[in-house]
């Protein structure tokens, strides 16, 4: 599983219906379909691209996926994600912005972990935005357990806000969790 936790957030929906579904996964070799390659360079490219909108280095990946169609779907993430970035200004001054963030919850799931697409934090409140560039529906619902790696955060005073940006169909799913 290289850099996946056992019980990662991306997953929960299976290991929490069926916990020994984690470890049986574990047995067999982690095939990646050309899908899920496509997927990879989607978010490399979206890395690229948000990291150069906020005036940091990085090299553009190299990719056989490239297309007009990711090239609009990663532009329209981008756009989305500094719309964000400008409402959190709003409120604080120097808001922080990271990209493809590890984000633990091993204190209520054993090595437990996700990484957040872009995580925005600013003085009174935390967005976590989720992209899903091909899929025709979300790979998660906003009330899915994959929201889950956010949900310890409602211990603290701030208002958490996760978004699933679904550029294909032109919309975005939000939900207020404090």
């Amino acid at each position: 599983m290289g850099n996946h936790a056992i019980l990662s957030a991306s997953s929960s929906h299976r290991w929490l219906n069926c916990l020994p579904s984690a470890r049986l996964e574990l047995e067999f070799e982690d095939q990646s379909g050309e899908a899920a390659k496509e997927g990879t360079a989607a978010h490399d490219l979206c890395e690229h691209k948000l990291k150069k909108a906020l005036h940091m280095r990085s090299q553009r990946p190299v990719s056989e996926y490239n297309s007009d169609e990711m090239e609009e779907c990663t532009d329209a993430y981008v756009d989305f994600v500094m719309e964000q970035v400008e409402l959190a200004r709003k409120s604080c001054t120097d808001p922080i912005v990271l990209i493809e963030q590890r984000l633990d919850f091993s204190c209520y799931v054993p090595d437990g972990f996700g990484t957040g697409d872009c995580v925005i934090i600013s003085d009174d409140r935390l967005h976590i935005v989720a992209r899903t560039l091909k899929e025709k529906r979300p790979m998660v619902s906003i009330r899915s357990p994959y929201f889950s790696k956010a949900s310890y955060i409602r211990a603290f005073p701030i208002n958490v806000h996760t978004i699933i940006f679904l550029p294909f169909n032109r919309s975005i799913k939000m939900a207020h969790l404090h």
